[in-house]
C-alpha cells in the first residue's frame, strides 16, 4: 500500500522492507521469515504491526509457542466464507482467535469489520479500529477524460455476472477487467468486452478515459473494492457501487456516488442509464467524490489516521496490563 512511502509513516516506523522507492519486482520475504525476523526484533519496539494473514498469524503463533508477549497490532484479518464441518478451516479459525486474544488490537479496512471480526475471533470490539483506506493516485485530479464506456474491475468478491444480466440495458460499452480464474458467461452482450491480461498501465489508461465506473461486489462480511474505488474517485469518476461493506464507509448515495442492492441488475442498469443520459449529475457526483478524497484519503492522512489509531490500541493495551 501506498501509505508506507507518507513522510509521516517512513518518520515514524521501522520495516522489514525499505519504505521509500521500493524497486520494482522486489520479492517479499516468505510469511515464515518475516515472522522469525519480527520475532527476534520484538522487544525493540513498542509496537509490532504485522500487515498480511499468513504473516499475522505465523508471528502471533510463535509469540504464543514460546509464551512470550506478542505486542503486536494485527491488519489483514480476512472474513472468509465459514465452513464449519471444515477441520482444517476449523483449525485455522482457533489458530487466529488464539493470536487475536493475544494481540494488542486489530485495525480494520471498514466499519462492519468491526462487528465481524470481533464476532468471528472472539474478542472484544474495543481490541479493533477502523482505519479508512487510502487512495493510490499521489496526485488526485479532475480528469476531463470521457469517452463514454463503463469500467469495471477487480479480482475479490466481483459480481460481474450482474453487470452482464444488466448489459444488455446499458446503452453503452462496458469493459471488465479480471482474473484468468473469474468465471464467466461463454455467450456475453456484444457491448461488453473482458480483458483478464490487464497491465497496471493499461488499466490506468481505461479508468483515465471512462465515464462511469461500476464495482458490483457479492454479499459478504469482508470488505472489497476500495483500492479501485478510491482510484476512481481520486480521479473525478462516478462510482455506482453495491452496497456491501467497505462501500457503503466512502459512498453517499447520490452525493458522491450510486448505490445498488447487492445482485441486482435492474437497478444497475437504471443507474447506469440515469448517469449516461445526465451529464450534469455525472459531474456533479465525481467532482464531490473528488473532494471527500483529497478530505479524508490522500497518503498522508491515512498514515495519519493509522498512526493514530496504533497508539489508541497501544495505549489501551498498556491500560490493561496495568488494571
Amino acid at each position: 500500500m501506498r501509505f508506507q512511502e507518507s513522510d509521516q509513516w517512513v518518520a515514524a516506523v521501522q520495516s522489514l522492507y525499505p519504505l521509500h522507492r521500493i524497486p520494482p519486482g522486489e520479492k517479499a520475504l516468505p510469511p515464515s521469515r518475516e515472522a522469525f525476523l519480527l520475532y527476534r526484533m520484538r522487544t525493540e519496539f513498542d509496537v509490532i504491526l504485522t500487515m498480511g494473514a499468513r504473516e499475522s498469524l505465523s508471528y502471533g503463533l510463535l509469540c504464543l509457542l514460546t509464551g512470550k508477549p506478542s505486542r503486536q497490532i494485527i491488519t489483514e484479518i480476512f472474513i472468509d466464507d465459514a465452513h464449519p464441518a471444515n477441520p482444517l478451516w476449523q483449525t485455522k479459525l482457533l489458530l487466529y482467535r488464539a493470536v487475536a486474544r493475544r494481540c494488542m488490537g486489530i485495525l480494520t479496512n471498514s466499519s462492519a469489520e468491526v462487528e465481524a471480526i470481533a464476532e468471528r475471533f472472539l474478542v472484544p470490539k474495543s481490541k479493533l479500529c477502523y482505519v479508512p483506506m487510502h487512495t493510490n493516485i499521489l496526485d488526485p485530479r479532475m480528469m476531463e477524460r470521457d469517452e463514454g464506456f463503463i469500467l469495471s474491475a477487480g479480482f475479490t468478491q466481483r459480481d460481474f455476472d450482474c453487470l452482464i444480466r444488466a448489459a444488455d440495458k446499458i446503452p453503452c460499452r462496458i469493459v471488465i477487467i479480471c482474473g484468468h480464474e473469474e468465471k464467466l458467461p461463454t455467450v456475453l452482450h456484444p457491448n461488453v468486452e473482458v480483458q483478464r491480461s490487464c497491465s497496471r498501465d493499461d488499466y490506468m489508461d481505461m479508468l483515465n478515459r471512462c465515464s462511469l465506473v461500476v464495482l458490483p461486489l457479492k454479499r459478504t462480511s469482508r470488505s472489497t473494492g476500495q483500492v479501485v474505488l478510491l482510484e476512481a474517485m481520486a480521479l473525478g469518476k462516478p462510482v455506482i457501487a453495491s452496497r456491501a461493506p467497505g462501500m457503503l464507509d466512502h459512498i453517499r448515495h447520490g452525493e458522491n456516488g450510486m448505490l445498488f442492492d447487492s445482485g441486482d441488475a435492474t437497478a444497475l442498469a437504471a443507474i447506469c442509464r440515469e448517469l449516461l443520459l445526465n451529464p450534469a449529475k455525472t459531474k456533479s457526483l465525481g467532482q464531490q467524490a473528488l473532494n471527500d478524497v483529497l478530505q479524508f484519503n490522500t497518503i498522508e492522512i491515512h498514515a495519519e489516521n493509522r498512526l493514530r489509531a496504533i497508539r489508541t490500541l497501544w495505549e489501551k493495551s498498556c491500560g490493561m496490563l496495568e488494571a
